[in-house]
């Protein structure tokens, strides 16, 4: 997801190097709703702790969370808006 909203908003001449800079970028742009903020910063909050994942249960509740569907919807709902966009 932040890749896409990375390349993106690069066309749109904004430099966003890293997850959270993209996320709040996107935020700006309104490309995320302000209801799924939270979303998408517990997105980058969980990307980071997969890197050091070594227990089972941690990885479990970080699978539920990517399947949930709030998750879903958050980004569904940026897909939508950059289908739509010109």
């Amino acid at each position: 997801m932040w890749k896409t909203l990375k390349e993106y908003l690069r066309l749109e001449g904004i430099d966003c190097p890293t997850p959270l800079k993209c996320f709040k970028e996107a935020f700006k742009a309104k490309l995320i709703d302000e209801k799924y903020e939270d979303v998408f910063i517990d997105m980058i909050e969980k990307r980071n702790l997969i890197v050091h994942i070594y227990d089972l249960d941690q990885a479990k509740n970080i699978y539920e969370f990517i399947r949930s569907e709030k998750v879903f919807s958050a980004i569904e709902s940026v897909y939508n808006k950059l289908k739509n966009t010109d």
